[in-house]
This record gives C-alpha cells, structure tokens and sequence, in this order.
C-alpha cells in the first residue's frame, strides 16, 4: 500500500511539474511571437527608408491575431 501510495505522490508531482513547464512554454511561445512581430516592424520601417517613404507609423499596423499579445505591446515595442 505505501508503494501505491509513493506512486500516486510521484505521478501527482510529475503533473505538477508538467503543468509548471507548459506555462513557461507558452509564456516563452509568446514572447517569440512579440519578437517576429518587432522584427516585422522593424523590416517594414528598413524597407520604407531604402525606398525614400515616410516609416510606417505604429497606429497603422495591424498586429497579427495572437493570443497573449496586445495592441498596446505591439506599439510599445515598435517605439523602443
């Protein structure tokens, strides 16, 4: 009985654990998609410059449907 017991405690720590490790993985998943979304910004404004155009202004960007990712962290980060 004390084995089903260490077990059950064991399996109840793994998910645990796993549980941990899956909202780091999407707190990670999210940054990486704020990040393309900077880079796309970026590229958009390189782009414009080489072509003589006014940059493109952050109230003009739509940002990509992204879950965790608001507007307003997407004009934050396309002003730094």
């Amino acid at each position: 009985m004390d084995k089903i017991m260490q077990l059950k405690s064991e399996a109840f720590d793994i998910r645990r654990e796993q549980e941990r490790l899956n909202e780091q993985i999407n707190q990670l998943e999210q940054l990486r998609q704020q990040k393309v979304q900077e880079i796309w910004i970026a590229e958009q404004q390189l782009t414009n410059q080489q072509q003589g155009q006014p940059s493109v202004r952050v109230d003009q960007i739509t940002p990509a449907r992204t879950p965790g990712i608001t507007p307003d962290q997407v004009k934050d980060a396309a002003n730094r």
